[in-house]
């Protein structure tokens, strides 16, 4: 189960303690390692200048990226980016470039593999809350602010990020924005978000599952 706080929710769904193990969410190892924001961005073809502020739809390209693109774009500086996955959604993709075919701010990205080399590029990563790219972003230990969740699984991860201080939000894209604007330039702020990711989240989940299965398997 990803953390053992959430325990009880499934003990009431009639899930015996003896099989609940607290691990945490998997993620690849790619995400436990980091390489320096300059280094990244010099390898991604990013501009070295400024704040980047990295907005990732999901391998779909979920959402209306174009009301979270605008007022983020409002509020940066001269020197800052913004760079957006659009995973395989070509569609999405082309229309955003059609739409901001003048914006020399904003960098636009299809399907990639380089997920964790961007987390590491960015100063704020804005990302609905789904659970494994939330894990992937706090094991990499990247300033998050979650935007509007899928209701169900993602309302809850979102409250429990929240909660626990690993992540801001907000209600609206405008909101959004200014958090991730706001949390960019707020040092401290960072610092005790890092840190609660740090505490909350088990980077060495897919280790600790190897073993575990290893050993009942007697290997």
């Amino acid at each position: 189960i990803p953390h053992a706080s959430l325990a009880q929710e499934f003990l009431d769904r009639g899930i015996p303690q003896e099989r609940l193990y607290a691990t945490g969410i998997p993620v690849r190892r790619a995400f436990q390692e980091k390489a320096a924001k300059q280094e990244a961005r010099a390898r991604l073809s990013l501009s070295a200048e400024g704040k980047l502020y990295l907005i990732m739809s999901g391998s779909m390209g979920f959402g209306n990226l174009g009301k979270l693109i605008d007022p983020l774009l409002a509020a940066c500086g001269e020197h800052d980016h913004v760079a957006v996955t659009c995973g395989n959604n070509a569609a999405l993709k082309e229309a955003l470039a059609a739409r901001y075919a003048q914006q020399t701010q904003l960098t636009l990205i299809g399907y990639t593999e380089e997920a964790a080399l961007y987390m590491d590029a960015c100063d704020v990563l804005l990302t609905k809350p789904g659970g494994l790219t939330s894990t992937e972003a706090a094991v990499k230990n990247v300033p998050l602010v979650h935007t509007a969740p899928i209701p169900g699984c993602e309302t809850c991860n979102r409250n429990f990020f929240g909660q626990h201080g690993l992540s801001i939000s907000g209600e609206t894209p405008e909101e959004c924005a200014a958090a991730a604007v706001a949390l960019a330039w707020d040092v401290e702020r960072q610092s005790r978000m890092l840190s609660a990711q740090r505490e909350w989240i088990n980077p060495k989940a897919a280790d600790e599952i190897c073993e575990f299965v290893l050993a009942q398997c007697g290997g």
